[in-house]
């Protein structure tokens, strides 16, 4: 079983020609809802790669927070630990242009996570169970989580984004870290130890590098048509981990999010644009993965 403990937001997207200047105004050339965050986002990518996965976090008392909970429903989630508190769903508005993406976000409900949410979420977690992290939720809650998940012998992975400074305790309690190149330009700048089990760098065009114990090895990007990064990253780590937790492969798990990956960017939106584990299956037998 795979736990998402993170963010539920709902997107507000705006398609522009170029991002505009300081005081300037444009007109947009498209405006579309998608249902968010990190955590949601993750939790369908590891929902649409056939893993069974359960939501644990929060969203408001509003129409955005009910329309969330169905979109996690409805993608193959369970949403029992996503509580309802006062306040507003979190808000992300974002701009697209020219294969760029800008994010301005509003935690809302993400930020009243607590510790009783996360008790109850992984009261019936079993050892070697997956707890997936980012950090769109406080971080107070991001390493009370990874304490109880080692306490019950479970498989930490953290997705540290948007990054903000961390504390070495933090990365001491995680089996799996899955970083960008800025994230990891962040941790280094933070001189902080990234000596865990398994590192992997998703580098974009680039491809990814992971690093497990001694050993090392890159995988190249896929050539695709890119339209919308919005996702990317959330279905490459959830991907992965869905794959991981499946085969215990970490060169096969890695070629299938990359796949995932390339593929989640070849359409609009988030959650509607992570491809299912069919699609990306037949994606890699085409591309001879």
């Amino acid at each position: 079983m795979i736990y998402v403990v993170g963010s539920i937001n709902v997107d507000l997207v705006m398609k522009t020609s170029r991002m505009p200047s300081q005081g300037e105004t444009l007109t947009g050339e498209r405006f579309f809802i998608n249902q968010g965050g990190k955590g949601a986002n993750q939790a369908v990518a590891v929902a649409k790669s056939g893993s069974k996965v359960a939501m644990i976090g929060a969203v408001g008392e509003d129409d955005f927070g009910r329309e969330a909970i169905r979109s996690l429903i409805d993608f193959g989630v369970d949403t029992t630990y996503v509580c309802k508190v006062s306040g507003n769903t979190g808000i992300a508005s974002i701009w697209l242009a020219d294969q760029d993406n800008r994010i301005l976000l509003d935690g809302g409900a993400n930020l009243k996570v607590n510790e009783t949410m996360i008790q109850k979420g992984l009261a019936l977690a079993k050892p070697n169970d997956v707890v997936l992290l980012q950090l769109e939720i406080p971080l107070t809650i991001v390493l009370y989580t990874l304490k109880l998940a080692k306490e019950k012998q479970m498989m930490t992975c953290l997705n540290p984004a948007p990054m903000i400074n961390l504390s070495q305790d933090i990365l001491n309690l995680t089996d799996i870290l899955c970083v960008n190149e800025t994230e990891y330009e962040s941790l280094v700048h933070q001189k902080l130890d990234i000596h865990m089990p398994i590192f992997i760098q998703t580098m974009g065009s680039q491809g990814v590098t992971v690093f497990h114990q001694k050993h090392q090895f890159h995988i190249d990007a896929h050539l695709v048509n890119v339209i919308d990064t919005t996702a990317a990253g959330d279905t490459f780590i959830g991907a992965f981990i869905a794959r991981y937790e499946q085969s215990k492969d970490i060169q096969a798990s890695t070629a299938y999010a990359n796949a995932a990956a390339a593929l989640c960017v070849t359409k609009y939106g988030a959650q509607q644009s992570i491809p299912t584990k069919q699609d990306v299956v037949t994606f890699m037998e085409v591309n001879h993965d």
